[in-house]
């Protein structure tokens, strides 16, 4: 057997370098955490360029475009939003249209109102007065 002081003090000393490695550790990452967040500031939440948006059910029986890309535009018009504002699907959209067979050439498929679109916004038009100008909408 070995010295059991020796070995009480191998423990210790192994102890106190873990800690400090530790305290070492968690002071890097509270550094990294703080410099990331002062880069990110507080509008890194909202996108510049986009919002989301969510047609109600009975906008897609008023609408009288066959055609994704039609629909598309015809729903740009009803919200009646300045030149150079667009609304595209998000690519799980034709993923999930492919997956199930329905209508994959995107040409030919219908918009489908179920999930969100991105509403692309010209540079005229901020986020905040994008969102208040489809908050009223009553399609949306």
């Amino acid at each position: 057997m070995g010295d059991p002081f020796l070995s009480r003090r191998r423990t210790r000393s192994f102890m106190r370098s873990s800690s400090a490695e530790v305290v070492l550790i968690l002071m890097l990452g509270l550094c990294a955490a703080a410099a990331i967040a002062g880069v990110s500031g507080a509008d890194s939440a909202v996108a510049p360029d986009h919002i989301l948006v969510k047609f109600k059910p009975s906008a897609a029986a008023k609408m009288k475009a066959a055609a994704l890309n039609e629909g598309l535009d015809e729903l740009v018009t009803a919200l009646a939003l300045p030149p150079g504002a667009s609304l595209s699907e998000p690519a799980v959209n034709q993923v999930l249209r492919e997956q199930r067979h329905l209508q994959p050439d995107t040409a030919h498929a219908k918009v489908y109102l179920d999930r969100f679109l991105y509403l692309l916004l010209p540079p005229s038009l901020s986020v905040d007065e994008c969102v208040k100008r489809a908050e009223r909408h009553p399609w949306i």
